[in-house]
C-alpha cells in the first residue's frame, strides 16, 4: 500500500506541471520567438522531471540501505534544483506579462 500512496502523491505533484509544460509547449510551437514561453516550458517540465527523478533516486537509496545523511543530502540538492526550476517558470511568466503590458496599443486608423 505505501507504493500506491507514493505514486498517488507523485501524480499530484507532477501532473499539474506536466499539463502546464505541454500547454506552454503548444503555444511556444506557434510563437517560436517568445523566450518567455520557452522559459515557462523548460521550468514546468523541469519541475515534473526533477520530482520524478528525486523519487526514483530516493527509493533506490532506501533500497540499498544508504545512510540517512546521504539520502538527506540528495533530497536537499533536489529541493534546490526544483526551486530553481520554479524560479525559471516564474521568470518566464513575468516576462510574458511584461511583454503584454508593454505592447503598443492598437489604434484605429480613420477611414475616409
Amino acid at each position: 500500500m505505501p507504493l500506491f500512496w507514493e505514486l498517488f502523491s507523485l501524480a499530484f505533484q507532477c501532473l499539474p506541471w506536466l499539463a502546464m509544460a505541454l500547454l506552454a509547449l503548444l503555444v511556444f510551437a506557434k510563437n517560436k520567438k517568445s523566450h518567455a514561453l520557452g522559459m515557462q516550458t523548460i521550468g514546468a517540465a523541469a519541475m515534473c522531471l526533477l520530482n520524478l527523478i528525486e523519487r526514483v533516486i530516493t527509493a533506490l537509496l532506501n533500497a540499498t540501505g544508504a545512510p540517512i545523511s546521504l539520502i538527506s543530502t540528495v533530497g536537499s540538492i533536489f529541493v534546490f534544483l526544483i526551486y530553481l526550476s520554479l524560479v525559471v517558470f516564474a521568470l518566464g511568466y513575468c516576462m510574458e506579462k511584461l511583454n503584454i503590458w508593454h505592447a503598443k496599443p492598437v489604434t484605429a486608423v480613420p477611414v475616409g
